[in-house]
């Protein structure tokens, strides 16, 4: 019940210069993320080109959403979108903060 799509908008190049392990362990996580919380429509990752030397990578989803406060917090250490026990879905709230710290460090 959920569909995964890719659009690469233009200009992308084929191959650009950067850390592919890195790179590849935000984009699972992001997309990782995403998929768990959408039961059911869509996942998709857009990459755009935002200059000669940056690209975008967005994950849109037709999940639960998160409020405009859960969106300022969900980038802190251990914070989870739903931090109250009877969560349905478990995860130590350090992914989202690595891949925060990783892109940064790779601009």
């Amino acid at each position: 019940n959920l569909s995964v799509m890719l659009d690469v908008g233009e200009g992308v190049p084929a191959r650009c210069v950067g850390d592919p392990a890195r790179s590849s362990q935000i984009l699972l996580n992001l997309t990782g993320n995403a998929a768990k919380f959408t039961e059911a429509g869509f996942v998709r990752l857009n990459l755009r080109r935002l200059d000669d030397t940056r690209l975008r990578f967005e994950v849109v989803d037709s999940g639960v959403g998160l409020s405009a406060e859960q969106q300022r917090e969900i980038f802190e250490p251990f914070t989870q979108g739903d931090p109250s026990p009877s969560r349905r879905f478990g995860g130590t709230g350090l992914g989202l903060t690595i891949c925060r710290l990783l892109a940064t460090l790779m601009l």
